[in-house]
């Protein structure tokens, strides 16, 4: 009885899991293929989906990668594009709040493929990620 209960998954969890995996769906749908660009939140949904994650919690990455991510996600500079080009990024997800999003909306050779009020996905244009 003990390992039923242990193994049973709150339904907000469920919720938010089945989500990201719908989201991650979508990019599915139109072909895209390559690197993920990802909040740090959905590396285990990507993982669990069966996507390499840019970034999850398994890992010890190292302060400056760190630094150079969140610096990435978190403010208007030049580290996102210089990041997406590093890694030939194909796609990205990120939470719809993430200042990162309001950059990918006007950066050239991305646009916007969904997003709704948990997160945002963009997709290269420019033919750049292999």
């Amino acid at each position: 009885m003990e390992v039923v209960r242990l193994l049973r998954v709150p339904a907000e969890v469920r919720d938010q899991a089945s989500g990201v995996i719908r989201r991650v769906g979508r990019v599915g749908e139109h072909h895209i293929e390559g690197p993920v660009f990802n909040d740090y939140a959905f590396g285990g949904y990507l993982i669990f989906a069966g996507i390499k994650p840019f970034i999850d919690g398994r890992y010890f990455y190292g302060d400056v990668f760190i630094k150079r991510y969140a610096e990435a996600v978190s403010v208007a500079s030049d580290e996102l594009p210089r990041l997406l080009a590093e890694y030939h990024i194909a796609w990205t997800l990120l939470g719809a709040k993430t200042p990162a999003v309001v950059l990918l909306d006007h950066l050239p050779g991305w646009r916007r493929l969904y997003a709704d009020d948990i997160a945002a996905v963009h997709v290269r244009t420019d033919g750049a990620s292999p």
